[in-house]
């Protein structure tokens, strides 16, 4: 499999979990909620843009990336001290146009 797939499964399968869990069962230390969900969507953009930047579907990938994390938001509300937060989709937003728009740039030189 694609490296920079199986990189995208992984971050992926941590951010669901990590999006699922209780809060009581979220560590104390984890740093600004809107600081992790811009990094690890920016990530996740990054690594879809290096792999189908060149592609008829890559639009199609971000916007993919942007819908999954707003069913995660909307599964948020059914677990004990999440709920379904607008600014945590604008903070996911923001990281997939930081993340695509960064290796854009970087390609662009």
């Amino acid at each position: 499999m694609d490296p920079l797939l199986n990189a995208f499964a992984m971050l992926s399968a941590a951010v669901v979990a990590g999006s699922l869990l209780p809060r009581a069962w979220l560590p104390a230390w984890l740093p600004n909620d809107k600081l992790l969900h811009v990094g690890c969507y920016a990530a996740a953009a990054a690594l879809l843009s290096l792999r189908f930047a060149q592609e008829s579907i890559f639009g199609a990938t971000l916007a993919g990336c942007f819908v999954a994390g707003i069913g995660i938001e909307a599964v948020q509300q059914f677990i004990p001290g999440r709920e379904f937060c607008a600014r945590d989709i604008a903070a996911n937003g923001m990281g997939i146009m930081l993340g695509a728009g960064g290796v854009w740039l970087w390609g662009a030189r």
